[in-house]
């Protein structure tokens, strides 16, 4: 029993080492863009594009800002 133990416990030290080799071979992956500026994008894909509609949103964040501090 004890000698399967010992060859499967081998067996796993030199897969590892293969798989170590294998992934020290593999060349470093760069990040051609910035996650954050895709966040973004998505965000301001959100927002109304017209003028009405920039200005309603403004009234609209105007007035919550409003409610919380007359909460305080």
């Amino acid at each position: 029993m004890s000698q399967d133990l010992e060859q499967i416990a081998r067996q796993s030290i030199q897969y590892n080492h293969r798989l170590l080799d294998t992934l020290g071979k593999e060349e470093s992956v760069r990040i051609t863009h910035n996650p954050e500026e895709d966040v973004i994008k998505k965000i301001l894909s959100l927002l109304p594009k017209s003028n009405e509609g920039r200005l309603a949103l403004t009234l609209l964040i105007g007035f919550i800002a409003y409610e919380i501090l007359k909460k305080d």
